[in-house]
Protein backbone atom coordinates (compact mmCIF):
# COMPACT_ATOMS: atom_id res chain seq x y z
CA UNK A 1 0.00 0.00 0.00
CA UNK A 2 1.70 3.18 -1.20
CA UNK A 3 2.47 5.66 1.85
CA UNK A 4 -0.26 3.82 4.28
CA UNK A 5 0.77 2.61 7.48
CA UNK A 6 -0.50 -0.96 7.67
CA UNK A 7 -1.63 -2.44 11.14
CA UNK A 8 -2.03 -6.15 11.31
CA UNK A 9 -5.07 -7.68 13.65
CA UNK A 10 -4.40 -10.55 15.44
CA UNK A 11 -8.32 -11.60 14.80
CA UNK A 12 -9.35 -10.77 11.15
CA UNK A 13 -12.77 -8.38 11.09
CA UNK A 14 -15.32 -8.64 8.27
CA UNK A 15 -15.69 -5.97 5.69
CA UNK A 16 -17.20 -6.15 2.17
CA UNK A 17 -18.01 -9.99 2.71
CA UNK A 18 -14.00 -10.61 2.92
CA UNK A 19 -12.01 -11.05 5.83
CA UNK A 20 -9.82 -8.21 6.59
CA UNK A 21 -6.70 -9.18 8.86
CA UNK A 22 -4.61 -5.61 8.84
CA UNK A 23 -6.06 -2.12 8.21
CA UNK A 24 -4.17 0.30 6.03
CA UNK A 25 -4.20 3.57 7.06
CA UNK A 26 -3.69 6.72 4.47
CA UNK A 27 -2.34 10.36 5.81
CA UNK A 28 -5.63 11.85 7.62
CA UNK A 29 -7.12 15.53 6.07
CA UNK A 30 -8.21 18.00 7.85
CA UNK A 31 -11.77 16.96 6.34
CA UNK A 32 -11.39 13.73 7.75
CA UNK A 33 -11.35 14.94 11.59
CA UNK A 34 -15.09 16.73 11.31
CA UNK A 35 -17.39 15.08 14.31
CA UNK A 36 -13.84 13.81 16.14
CA UNK A 37 -14.28 15.13 19.74
CA UNK A 38 -10.70 16.18 20.74
CA UNK A 39 -8.72 18.17 22.90
CA UNK A 40 -4.81 18.75 22.66
CA UNK A 41 -2.97 20.50 25.54
CA UNK A 42 1.06 20.56 25.85
CA UNK A 43 0.32 17.71 28.53
CA UNK A 44 -2.18 15.54 27.20
CA UNK A 45 -4.56 14.27 24.19
CA UNK A 46 -8.42 13.68 25.14
CA UNK A 47 -10.67 12.17 22.92
CA UNK A 48 -13.58 10.39 22.98
CA UNK A 49 -13.23 6.84 21.68
CA UNK A 50 -16.14 5.99 19.79
CA UNK A 51 -16.12 9.11 18.07
CA UNK A 52 -12.85 7.47 16.18
CA UNK A 53 -14.80 4.83 14.60
CA UNK A 54 -15.60 7.06 11.65
CA UNK A 55 -12.14 8.30 11.16
CA UNK A 56 -10.44 4.95 11.36
CA UNK A 57 -13.04 3.60 8.74
CA UNK A 58 -12.46 6.87 6.25
CA UNK A 59 -8.61 6.19 7.17
CA UNK A 60 -8.79 2.95 6.35
CA UNK A 61 -11.31 2.68 3.55
CA UNK A 62 -13.77 0.15 5.28
CA UNK A 63 -17.10 0.51 6.53
CA UNK A 64 -17.66 1.93 10.76
CA UNK A 65 -19.81 -1.24 11.11
CA UNK A 66 -16.68 -3.44 10.56
CA UNK A 67 -14.49 -1.22 12.33
CA UNK A 68 -16.73 -1.01 15.37
CA UNK A 69 -16.13 -5.35 15.26
CA UNK A 70 -12.39 -4.93 15.90
CA UNK A 71 -11.13 -6.58 18.95
CA UNK A 72 -10.48 -4.57 22.12
CA UNK A 73 -6.89 -6.64 21.75
CA UNK A 74 -6.16 -5.02 18.59
CA UNK A 75 -7.44 -1.55 19.59
CA UNK A 76 -4.56 -0.08 21.52
CA UNK A 77 -2.76 -0.68 18.59
CA UNK A 78 -5.07 0.70 16.25
CA UNK A 79 -5.47 3.46 18.12
CA UNK A 80 -2.15 4.34 18.71
CA UNK A 81 -1.70 4.20 14.68
CA UNK A 82 -4.63 7.32 13.87
CA UNK A 83 -3.57 9.12 17.26
CA UNK A 84 0.03 10.77 16.40
CA UNK A 85 -2.37 12.08 13.19
CA UNK A 86 -4.18 14.23 15.75
CA UNK A 87 -1.47 15.46 18.17
CA UNK A 88 1.92 14.98 16.54
CA UNK A 89 2.88 12.43 19.49
CA UNK A 90 1.79 9.38 20.84
CA UNK A 91 -0.88 9.21 23.30
CA UNK A 92 -3.57 7.19 25.31
CA UNK A 93 -7.61 7.61 25.86
CA UNK A 94 -7.69 10.21 28.08
CA UNK A 95 -4.33 11.63 28.09
CA UNK A 96 -2.64 9.15 29.68
CA UNK A 97 0.83 8.37 28.27
CA UNK A 98 0.56 4.92 26.04
CA UNK A 99 1.14 1.65 28.34
CA UNK A 100 4.63 -0.12 27.73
Amino acid sequence: MNDRTVVPLSRPIQAFGEPVAALGRREARFQDLRGVRISITADAVDFDLGSLIPLIAKLSDLPEAAIGTIGLSDLQAVVAAVLPLLSGSAASPNGSPPSS
